[in-house]
């Protein structure tokens, strides 16, 4: 293995993509990757995500391989021209790099021509309708807890958790925003290939999604008409909008379970270690550090786990 220079926002990236194409031979294109993206030589951390449908991804590590893995990945055929959107980071997103075969690159398990896609708006334009007061309904394709998180001014929120729950959302609201100019949005802009592919099979004409997602938007007019910050599935929990605020945020403190943005310190009942956790995951973790910790303490007997809880007390109150 190469030796490993210091990983510093000088010698790092992170890259989102993905891509619509059919491909035939998963396995093969499968080996391929993991031949290049698992070589000891390079410093390569996320996930690749391939179906016959297509392929997407995330991915940090040192720019010089992240450059040269795009470079492996335009050489392929069908894949010419996949959008890399960087941003910066200081330290590897993911604990391993994996590539899997899946039945879609994002599931929505509805079978339809996502060929046929909603008007690509560009950020640019996007704002133009928030400066000239356009006539159109915002539309946030990505799940509940991401929308707390951040998301565009007067944009409307569906109850989901989970994408394959758009259809019947949208069929709810269908009466309200049907015949109305829509535009929708996500993270990097997958979600919206397929969501307005289906409105606009299921009846939905005048349609457009945020060309590149949050992330794009982010880069090309930082804050902008977006209020808070932006939900990813990686190691950072959430970014803010401007590469300038990312940089700032590097150091920022993380929930060691969800990985959202937190100030909250703990003392472990179950090892005593202090740790950052926010409100909502605390309670999942029976105010454990991991699930590590939780799960050996619910298999404590009942004198043992008050002893846990005396002591852990003790402590928080020391450290508040």
């Amino acid at each position: 293995m190469k030796n490993t220079p210091e990983l510093t926002i000088e010698t790092l990236t992170n890259i989102t993509f993905y891509k619509f194409v059919k491909i035939k031979d998963l396995k093969a294109l499968k080996e391929k990757l993991d031949a290049y993206v698992l070589d000891e030589n390079k410093i390569l951390r996320g996930k690749i995500l391939v179906a016959g449908e297509g392929i997407t991804g995330y991915m940090s590590g040192l720019k010089t391989d992240i450059k040269e893995f795009e470079d492996f990945i335009h050489s392929i055929e069908g894949f010419e021209d996949i959008w890399f959107k960087h941003n910066p980071t200081n330290r590897l997103n993911s604990k391993r790099m994996n590539v899997k075969i899946r039945k879609e690159t994002i599931t929505m398990k509805k079978d339809y021509d996502y060929s046929n896609t909603g008007t690509h708006l560009s950020p640019e334009k996007l704002d133009e309708w928030y400066e000239n007061d356009e006539d159109f309904v915002i539309i946030d394709t990505r799940n509940d807890y991401e929308y707390e998180v951040g998301h565009f001014k007067n944009a409307v929120p569906l109850p989901i958790k989970e994408f394959t729950e758009f259809p019947k959302a949208m069929d709810d609201i269908k009466d309200k925003v049907k015949g109305k100019k829509i535009v929708t949005y996500c993270t990097g802009g997958i979600r919206c290939e397929k969501a307005t592919a289906w409105m606009k099979e299921n009846g939905y004409e005048d349609v457009y999604q945020v060309e590149g997602g949050i992330v794009n938007y982010g880069l090309k007019r930082g804050q902008g008409n977006w209020e808070g910050k932006c939900f990813v599935f990686d190691n950072r929990g959430a970014i803010s909008m401007s590469e300038e605020d990312q940089i700032k945020e590097l150091n920022d403190e993380q929930c060691s379970v969800c990985y959202v943005p937190s100030t909250d310190r703990h003392i472990c009942p179950q090892c005593s270690v202090e740790f950052t956790m926010c409100p909502k995951c605390m309670p999942l973790m029976d105010n454990c550090c991991s699930k590590f910790c939780r799960n050996k303490m619910r298999s404590l007997k009942n004198g043992e786990i008050r002893s846990s809880l005396d002591n852990y007390e003790e402590q928080q109150k020391a450290l508040d």
